[in-house]
């Protein structure tokens, strides 16, 4: 951001009306023509092939890399319907409360959590360097990208 000619210049506004009015002004003698698209235009897609149906879908976020490939389409042709997210690819979210820390950081590593929180509150009832609360409660799906606290007595 910065002053220029006694105006405030922040992001992409101004030079894209400078454009504007001079590409106005550069082609106001040159025909209208509408584009017309290439018969070759092909594009490179990320796709897995559903395996109960064989169909070739854009992959899901719990899709592995060992199972995405690479196929080429042409424009419009490609896939637009993205492989369903059944319930079995979302884990369970596991206890770690009432646990020593190191041991509950484990097992959510192990479930795939990585976006893991710890906080300290004193709690009386659990030694020092236990858990004793965490969010999501356990026993219920929740995403591995998902946020997971977990309360700590320090």
């Amino acid at each position: 951001m910065g002053i220029i000619h006694d105006m405030r210049v922040q992001g992409g506004a101004q030079p894209a009306m400078i454009w504007n009015l001079f590409m106005t002004e550069a082609t106001k003698d040159l025909p209208i023509e509408n584009f017309i698209r290439p018969q070759d235009d092909m594009i490179n897609i990320q796709v897995v092939i559903n395996p109960e149906t064989g169909e070739m879908l854009l992959p899901n976020r719990f899709t592995p890399l060992d199972q995405i490939i690479i196929k080429e389409f042409r424009y419009g042709g490609e896939p637009t319907v993205q492989m369903p997210i059944t319930p079995d690819d979302i884990p369970i979210m596991p206890m770690v409360s009432l646990m020593h820390i190191n041991e509950a950081n484990h097992i959510l590593i192990e479930a795939g959590y990585t976006n893991i929180v710890y906080k300290n509150e004193p709690y009386s009832e659990v030694p020092s360097g236990y858990t004793h609360r965490q969010d999501p409660m356990w026993g219920q799906p929740v995403e591995t990208i998902r946020k997971i606290t977990v309360w700590v007595n320090p």
